[in-house]
C-alpha cells in the first residue's frame, strides 16, 4: 500500500500566501487574467519535469482514486480547470483580437490547462496542504466573481445607445474578472465602447486613430436632458500616449435626473456641439467620439453618476441597460444600433 501523506511545509505556505496575495492584487488591477495565464504557462515544464522525476523515483500514486486526499487533490485541480475556462470564455475581450491572436492564444494555453488537470491524476506520495489550499481558495475567488457578473442590478438606468451602427462593449459589468473600471467606486459602472468597422476595433493601420471605427463617430444624447459640463479644448492623444492628468479628456456631462447625470469622456478635440446650459432631446448630437484623456485607443467611456463633477469625492455610478436589453451591459456585448 502506498505511503499517502499530508504535509504541511514552510516555504509552501509561504508561496500559498504570496500567491493568493498575487493573484488578488492582480485581479483588482485588471490584470489577473495575464498574471494567472503567465503563471499556468511557466507551470507546465515544471509540471513535467516533476512527473519524470517521481516518475524515476517510483514516487508516482498510479491508482490515486483508493486515496481520499488524491481524489480530493485532483477534484480540486478539475475545477480550477473548469472555473478558468469559463473566465476564459467569458473575459477575453474577443473583439479586440483578430483570428491568428486568437488561434495563438488557444494554442497557447490549452496544453498548460490540460496538464494541470493530468497532474491531478499522476499525483505525488504526499500532499502538500497549503498549495492544495490556495488552489480551492483561487477557484472560489473566481468563481464568486463569475457570480457576481450574471447577479440583478439595482438602479440601473434605462437608455438609448450613444452610439450608432455595430458596437461592442470591452470593458463593462459587475466584476472586476470583466471590467477594470468595477474595482474604483467612481467609475464602477462605466462602460468602454467602441464601434466595429467591418467587425473590428480597427480596419486598417491600428497606428492610426482614423483606422478605428469609433474615432469621429457622432455621439447622440442616450436621455432628454440638460447639459451642465462641456470641455472640447484637449488633444486628441496619440496612440501609445495618454493624459494621465485630465483622464476623462473631453467631455460633456448631460443632466438626465436629479442626481443622474451622463457622463461621455474621450471625446474629440472641439468636436462638441452643444453649450452649459443647452437643453437637449433623445437622439441630438451632442459631439464625436476620439481619444482624449486616459485612454489606449479610440472608444466612448460612458458612465451614469450622481455628481456632475468627475472629481467629486462622493462620486457613485449606476448600471447602463440600453434600450431592449434586459440586463446592463458587459463585456462581449454586441449590439446593433
Amino acid at each position: 500500500m502506498t505511503n499517502v501523506r499530508l504535509e504541511f511545509k514552510w516555504w509552501d505556505a509561504l508561496l500559498a500566501l504570496l500567491g493568493a496575495l498575487l493573484v488578488v492584487a492582480s485581479t483588482m488591477t485588471g490584470l489577473g487574467m495575464t498574471v494567472i495565464n503567465v503563471l499556468l504557462i511557466a507551470y507546465a515544464p515544471v509540471a513535467i519535469g516533476t512527473r519524470i522525476y517521481l516518475a524515476i523515483k517510483k514516487r508516482i500514486v498510479f491508482r490515486f482514486f483508493r486515496h481520499r486526499w488524491l481524489v480530493a487533490q485532483a477534484i480540486a485541480r478539475v475545477l480550477f480547470v473548469a472555473v478558468w475556462v469559463v473566465y476564459l470564455i467569458v473575459g477575453i475581450p474577443f473583439v479586440m483580437l483578430d483570428d491568428q491572436t486568437r488561434d495563438a492564444a488557444i494554442l497557447l494555453l490549452v496544453p498548460p490547462l490540460g496538464i494541470a488537470v493530468l497532474s491531478g491524476f499522476l499525483p505525488n506520495e504526499r500532499v502538500l496542504i497549503a498549495r492544495n489550499v490556495l488552489t480551492l481558495l483561487v477557484t472560489l475567488f473566481f468563481g464568486v466573481q463569475l457570480v457576481m457578473i450574471y447577479l440583478p442590478a439595482d438602479d440601473s438606468v434605462k437608455m438609448s445607445s450613444p452610439l450608432k451602427g455595430d458596437i461592442a462593449i470591452v470593458q463593462g459589468g459587475s466584476s472586476p474578472l470583466v471590467n477594470h473600471h468595477y474595482v474604483f467606486r467612481s467609475q464602477r459602472n462605466a462602460l468602454d465602447i467602441l464601434v466595429l468597422r467591418n467587425g473590428r476595433a480597427a480596419d486598417g493601420d491600428p497606428k492610426k486613430l482614423e483606422s478605428y471605427g469609433c474615432f469621429g463617430e457622432e455621439l447622440h444624447a442616450p436621455l432628454a436632458g440638460t447639459i451642465v459640463k462641456v470641455v472640447s479644448d484637449r488633444p486628441d492623444m496619440e496612440l501609445g500616449t495618454t493624459d494621465k492628468v485630465r483622464i476623462v479628456g473631453n467631455h460633456v456631462v448631460l443632466e438626465v435626473a436629479p442626481e443622474r447625470f451622463v457622463l461621455f469622456a474621450h471625446m474629440k478635440h472641439e468636436s462638441a456641439t452643444v453649450r452649459e446650459g443647452d437643453r437637449v432631446e433623445t437622439g441630438h448630437v451632442i459631439g464625436q467620439c476620439g481619444n482624449s484623456g486616459n485612454t489606449s485607443a479610440p472608444h466612448l467611456h460612458l458612465q451614469v453618476q450622481n455628481r456632475a463633477d468627475f472629481a467629486a469625492p462622493d462620486l457613485m455610478t449606476f448600471p447602463i441597460v440600453f434600450d431592449g436589453d434586459a440586463r446592463p451591459l458587459r463585456r462581449n456585448d454586441r449590439r446593433s444600433f
